[in-house]
């Protein structure tokens, strides 16, 4: 019976891989008609437009039969197609694999095991948490005094929310009994307390469905950003199954907007918010379904988050097809009414595998806010990616014996257990939500500015990696600029002035075409002025990119470093010792954030190597572009010299009580944020 079972289901996805390979998307001038009229004439059936793309359809092949048409057919028939004049382009649909990015135990019965050690929960429903605290030393009796009347909070049962999860909701609410332990939260119960809880912000959660239904979301579900796309139809619901394998939708949505004080599993960082879902998950995933998911009712979304990609198995190089970049560039264009859609994106659970998230196109993309995890104590959790493309953390789990994030979870339940990158990026875009409650016209750089300007360095600073650059800003490969501060993102957010305008500069190095071989790295060098003088200057960098063509033996062996003007080096890729592919690199982008704020004109170097062999590793490197975005200006924040790092970030105390859960905002941070410091 199991047999049969299992070849049914395989039966099933190869007619659906198959049937999928069959899809073309073509655009073609002229409308609707122009485009049943050609399907009718290439032997093909018109199945309707791709929502979100003008002039743009679906075609499939009339073949009664999904495997008569084979692989040579079919190209045969895609390439007729291109060659129509009424065509601009044609595409055939292949299946992309997508991972979802919560991080998945070694042995899932552990995590239990370790939890009820670690966690108990008294009559009082309080917490009790066991942390690594240092004594004080006994032959000093007076230093012992002195750190307990300084440092003793209150160990009062925290009421400020009545929902059952809420004590367990650690990277929330400040759970320390005592200041000199590390800060756990996210610094978010101060921007509760001036009134602002995401109202009026609308975010939809790109996955495997949401169960709307839930009692913790269906208040605050907003059904007009929310879509089927594997259905092709306005319901989200996920699809049930006995191993909860659609349930990370919903969990990703309580994260961020489960309703506060209804006494049903936590609250959600941006608790008034309203909440979508895009379910596009739940089947095979084609170019055509993820730029209809990422272009969804664009003009009423401000933050899309995304808690999937490649394959995060340290081998795969991918990235987003000619359908998404689309919807993502129109969206940074056009979404928000022109002050740009936020895609919020998590920054992948390959670190296992040594993958390096510069390998995945979506966290390469400038147009996208690449957000990994911190542990529970600080550190960085050994699933999380080293990239230059980070540009922040959240908290997420970490180690067997670390909490994970409470949320909802399918059939109106609830979980401790959420994990990975996966839940990161909710909480991120959730805080995004929060600052745009407070100024609706942030634009989606301005974003990124704010939470490169507000992250913390302090909560995961004894992690070694971390460098300043010439701009005076912290950046690690693993934390990005560091952990988001909350409250210092809404209240920078507040009094906020726009950035100049984005501008791009291309310039090419010099001695492309180099060969390169084990032990013998490439090393390639431009100098430039930023494009002075004309409509693309740069001055002040944001974003830096390299696109470039590689072809090599062994692509897991290369590895990739830049250094700008200003000698700041960092890894655009590391070695991938799971990669064995011989395909190389084909005019593909790297992205990094690590020279924010530094200046663009002078000489730029770029190493390429690989020192880890075989010897017989060899290749060469093509034609090679050094990509500069930013302003020609600096923008206002900076004006008054480099940031200002707060190193007594660690000492706050978020105090319980005074949190608005109603539509009344606060004289905007009346909070003395100064005197919470004790």
């Amino acid at each position: 019976m199991k047999i049969c079972l299992t070849l049914k289901i395989m039966l099933l996805f190869l007619l659906e891989k198959s049937l999928s390979a069959k899809e073309l998307v073509v655009r073609i001038a002229g409308g609707p008609l122009v485009a049943e009229l050609l399907a009718m004439e290439t032997g093909h059936l018109y199945k309707g437009p791709v929502i979100g793309f003008e002039d743009t359809y679906v075609l499939t092949s009339s073949e009664s039969s999904p495997f008569l048409l084979n692989e040579r057919k079919r190209s045969q028939v895609s390439r007729s197609l291109s060659d129509d004049q009424r065509v601009l382009w044609a595409d055939e649909q292949n299946w992309k694999e997508r991972q979802k990015r919560d991080f998945i135990t070694i042995d899932p019965s552990d995590i239990p095991k370790e939890r009820v050690k670690r966690v108990e929960v008294s009559q009082t429903n309080q917490l009790n948490f066991t942390y690594p605290i240092e004594k004080a030393p006994k032959n000093n009796q007076t230093q012992r005094k002195n750190r307990r009347k300084r440092y003793a909070l209150s160990t009062e049962v925290d009421q400020t929310f009545n929902d059952e999860l809420w004590s367990h909701q650690w990277y929330l609410r400040d759970t320390r009994t005592r200041l000199d332990l590390p800060k756990l939260d996210l610094n978010v119960v101060p921007v509760y307390k001036a009134g602002i809880s995401g109202k009026g912000v609308r975010i939809t959660i790109l996955d495997d469905g949401i169960e709307y239904t839930h009692e913790d979301l269906n208040q605050n579900y907003d059904a007009e950003i929310s879509y089927n796309c594997n259905e092709e139809s306005k319901d989200p619901l996920p699809r049930y199954e006995i191993t909860k394998s659609n349930s990370h939708g919903t969990r990703c949505a309580g994260e961020v907007a489960m309703v506060a004080d209804n006494k049903k599993c936590g609250v959600g960082i941006a608790f008034n918010a309203r909440i979508g879902g895009v379910k596009m998950l739940d089947g095979l995933v084609t170019d055509r379904i993820e730029g209809t998911a990422l272009g969804y009712a664009q003009h009423l979304v401000d933050i899309y988050s995304a808690s999937w990609g490649p394959n995060d198995d340290g081998q795969t190089v991918d990235g987003p097809g000619r359908l998404a970049k689309e919807a993502i560039e129109r969206g940074i264009t056009q979404g928000r009414a022109g002050k740009g859609s936020i895609y919020v994106w998590a920054s992948g659970n390959g670190g296992s595998r040594g993958d390096n998230c510069n390998c995945d196109g979506y966290l390469a993309s400038p147009y996208t806010i690449s957000i990994g995890s911190a542990s529970q104590k600080g550190e960085f959790p050994w699933y999380g990616e080293v990239c230059a493309s980070t540009l922040a953390v959240t908290y997420s789990s970490g180690a067997y014996k670390d909490q994970m994030i409470a949320t909802t979870d399918l059939n109106n339940q609830c979980t401790i257990k959420h994990t990975g990158t996966s839940a990161s990026a909710p909480l991120a875009a959730g805080i995004i939500a929060l600052a745009l409650e407070v100024n609706p016209s942030l634009t989606w750089r301005d974003v990124q500015h704010l939470i490169v300007w507000t992250s913390e360095l302090a909560p995961v600073a004894d992690n070694p990696g971390w460098q300043k650059n010439a701009a005076g800003l912290w950046f690690s490969t693993k934390f990005g600029f560091g952990l988001m501060n909350a409250f210092g993102l809404v209240s920078a957010a507040a009094n906020w002035t726009t950035v100049p305008q984005y501008r791009k500069c291309e310039v090419r190095f010099n001695g492309g075409n180099k060969s390169i071989s084990y032990r013998k790295p490439v090393e390639l060098v431009v100098g430039t002025t930023g494009c002075r003088g004309t409509k693309d200057q740069v001055i002040f960098l944001e974003h830096v990119e390299i696109k470039t063509t590689i072809n090599y033996t062994l692509r897991g062996a290369l590895e990739v470093h830049l250094v700008s003007p200003a000698g700041s080096s960092v890894q655009l890729l590391a070695s991938r010792k799971f990669d064995k592919s011989a395909k190389g690199f084909n005019n593909w982008t790297f992205m990094s954030v690590m020279t924010w704020g530094e200046l663009a004109r002078g000489i730029w170097t770029l190493t390429i190597s690989d020192s880890h062999g075989p010897e017989g590793n060899v290749g060469y490197i093509g034609e090679t572009t050094l990509i500069l975005r930013g302003t020609d200006e600096p923008p206002f924040h900076m004006l008054n010299g480099p940031r200002n790092y707060n190193e007594d970030y660690n000492r706050i105390h978020n105090r319980v009580g005074g949190v608005q859960i109603g539509n009344e905002v606060n004289a905007l941070f009346n909070y003395d944020y100064i005197n919470d410091l004790k």
